[in-house]
């Protein structure tokens, strides 16, 4: 939840910035439970006002880094793409190097960051299929796009949270590969008629 009126401005920019680099400095450095808001304000040299100007709290602080990370280095890159099977499996790739760059530098105290990663990744990872179903399946009605989006991320969510915080033995592009024929073709049951 942005609270600055003015996104644009150079210096709203500016100010963000030196924030949200603060944050992630003090993040290499201790857990998330531990850095408050004034360590935050004095690193990026502001005031505490000016952090709340900008942010509700530091889970809105982390939220919106979320949330921004995920805009430019994966949907912006899909959204340029046509909607094919291919494509989906690009998507899948790269939320796969998006949560392997998100469980690499966390404590293991920061556990409670855990529902605000799933949380925030979930609804970008959604939108992101809504556009994508939208140009795939036209005769749908837009309800079930919209279902089919919802169940699609959490299982995408799922599988590549747990492939980014376990061994990693197969490859990004084997997981996408086995997601996308999962979720594209579903699976043959035995016996099924």
């Amino acid at each position: 939840m942005t609270l600055h009126k003015n996104a644009e401005d150079p210096r709203v920019v500016r100010t963000r910035g030196l924030i949200v680099n603060a944050f992630m400095e003090l993040m290499q450095s201790q857990p998330f439970r531990d850095i408050t808001i004034q360590e935050i304000a004095d690193r990026a040299t502001v005031n505490r006002v000016t952090f709340y100007a900008h942010f509700a709290d530091k889970y809105d602080l982390i939220a919106q880094i979320l949330h921004d990370e995920f805009r430019e280095h994966v949907s912006a890159k899909f959204f340029a793409l046509p909607a094919q099977e291919v494509h989906l499996r690009h998507l899948i790739v790269a939320i796969c190097a998006f949560m392997r760059r998100f469980h690499q530098p966390c404590h293991p105290a920061d556990q409670e960051l855990q529902p605000i990663f799933e949380t925030t990744m979930q609804v970008e990872i959604e939108q992101v299929l809504i556009v994508w179903l939208r140009l795939r399946l036209t005769a749908w009605r837009e309800e079930r796009r919209a279902l089919c989006a919802q169940v699609w991320s959490w299982a995408i969510l799922g599988v590549t949270s747990t492939w980014s915080q376990g061994d990693q033995h197969q490859s990004t592009e084997t997981i996408a590969v086995e997601i996308s024929q999962l979720l594209l073709h579903g699976i043959d049951l035995p016996g099924k008629s």
